[in-house]
């Protein structure tokens, strides 16, 4: 009797700690001593305090960066932790180059790392017809057909930002900006705090890739209000071109081209790289400006030339990729300055 209430007993004991909202606890042995453990999980920007039974005590969420491989609560219930930095000039040894502190109630008060020049880029998107800059509604261009068209609406997304350096090192940028005809403040693509150094390439992508295609509407560059969302199909549209075209064969002359689609054989994700050629980009003179060229004929041209009384309309996986192996050639370097 008596050894079957201690078992009872035991299992409640156990329940009872499983049971309760613990962080970090995989196994709880009774022999512990009383204490508690301070830990920055290397995959998130929090570090927890919690009690020998897997309970939080406190948590900290202010660090913008991962945690390097070192952090101490002080007696004054601060928290000293290590973080790693984005810097290719201060990349060897360790995972961490910058030290913060943070008080009980999560407020950075002090902070010391290794701190490199840097300077800033401005990566402008210039939109053009082959050699006239595009202009929305007013004007008639011609394709390669000797076809006459006008353009209505121009948006393409640019991601994966990437800066080679001649030294092999690069500067990436991992936001997704939508470059928009209507609006020209878009076509401005401004990057903060590069490492000076000799650059000799830029490298891009044109569209969206799977895991951001596939998690729904999102916010900033993204979202659906800025007319990229195909809500039916759960996914983007990685190039917008918009027209009419005496020569169309949809109703109205319109000219509709809605270019999307990241799974294999539909894939329209491509990848863009343009060097600098002579024109290498001396980050220690001032800030720069890379002017690119982006050319819709190019998109209605190479490698396969777009008739439009045979295909005037793209808004779904057939002939996607068409167009995406022609917006491969659209973009140059137009000027550096």
């Amino acid at each position: 009797m008596n050894y079957t209430f201690a078992i009872i007993s035991l299992l409640l004991i156990q329940y009872s700690v499983v049971a309760q909202n613990t962080v970090g606890l995989i196994n709880y042995q009774s022999g512990n001593t009383d204490g508690y453990l301070l830990f920055s999980p290397m995959t998130s920007t929090k570090t927890y305090l919690i009690n020998k039974c897997g309970e939080k005590v406190h948590e900290w969420n202010t660090s913008t960066n991962r945690p390097a491989l070192s952090c101490h609560l002080m007696n004054d219930g601060s928290l000293l932790r290590t973080r790693k930095i984005n810097n290719i000039n201060f990349n060897e040894g360790g995972s961490g180059g910058i030290i913060e502190k943070f008080d009980w109630n999560d407020n950075l008060t002090w902070s010391y790392g290794q701190k490199a020049k840097s300077s800033v880029i401005e990566i402008n998107f210039c939109n053009y017809v082959g050699n006239e800059i595009l202009k929305l509604d007013s004007v008639k261009y011609k394709n390669a057909l000797n076809q006459d068209f006008s353009v209505t609406k121009f948006k393409y997304y640019i991601a994966n930002l990437v800066l080679s350096r001649k030294d092999g090192k690069l500067f990436t940028d991992n936001h997704y900006y939508l470059i928009d005809e209507e609006k020209p403040s878009s076509k401005n693509i401004v990057l903060r705090n590069i490492p000076q150094g000799e650059y000799v390439s830029v490298n891009f992508t044109v569209g969206v890739d799977s895991i951001d295609n596939c998690n729904g509407a999102q916010s900033d560059a993204l979202d659906p209000i800025n007319g990229m969302f195909w809500t039916w199909n759960t996914g983007y549209i990685f190039m917008k071109l918009e027209g009419s075209s005496e020569f169309s064969s949809s109703p109205n002359a319109m000219l509709e081209y809605h270019i999307g689609g990241f799974k294999k054989p539909n894939n329209c994700i491509r990848t863009i790289s343009l060097p600098l050629n002579n024109a290498i980009l001396n980050t220690n003179s001032l800030n720069k400006t890379i002017q690119i060229k982006t050319d819709i004929l190019e998109i209605l041209k190479t490698p396969i030339s777009i008739d439009f009384s045979a295909l005037s309309s793209v808004t779904d996986f057939k002939n996607a990729t068409t167009f995406a192996d022609n917006y491969s050639d659209m973009f140059s370097i137009f000027e550096i300055k």
